[in-house]
């Protein structure tokens, strides 16, 4: 049911930013690799192995200035993206500063509202079909990173919120 509603999402032209969960959800030895064989699919964040319209984020940290990592669930085959939390400060990695709260939140659910109103911007100037790949490299804040590579698709790559 769900892949059929997000069919008739992607056939509409909607573009889906979703989670790719966290680490602690799932089965510990897989150390956030998901849809390894050995940890279940998150869906709908899956679908972006079948659909184009869906873009699948995580949360990337900075643990030094020239050094990152996933932070939460990643997917060479199906993550398309992170989020570097907290504007890449080690101070709390992971966690997301959202303006009028008291706290900080970590999680890829806190990552997808920064990527979704990048993509929202490139979508609101742009005219035309574009592939996820092409909408990823439009978002002004988009950074390849090699070091990702084997935990995100396509070479790597993070927003900054």
């Amino acid at each position: 049911i769900l892949q059929r509603a997000n069919r008739d999402l992607e056939a509409s032209g909607v573009i889906v930013v979703a989670a790719a969960g966290n680490r602690s959800q799932y089965d510990p030895a897989a150390n956030g690799h998901i849809g390894a064989g050995h940890s279940p699919k998150i869906y709908p964040a899956c679908y972006s192995l079948i659909q184009n319209n869906v873009i699948t984020v995580t949360t990337v940290i900075s643990d030094t200035r020239h050094s990152f990592r996933v932070y939460e669930n990643y997917s060479p085959a199906f993550v398309d993206t992170g989020a570097l939390a907290n504007g890449g400060s080690p101070a709390q990695p992971g966690e997301f500063l959202i303006p009028g709260f008291w706290d900080s939140y970590d999680g890829s659910s806190f990552a997808v509202p920064y990527v979704a109103a990048k993509v929202a911007q490139v979508l609101s100037t742009s005219t035309g079909y574009m592939s996820r790949r092409a909408l990823l490299h439009k978002i002004r804040a988009f950074h390849e990173e090699p070091t990702l590579a084997d935990q995100i698709r396509d070479g790597g790559s993070y927003v900054t919120v």
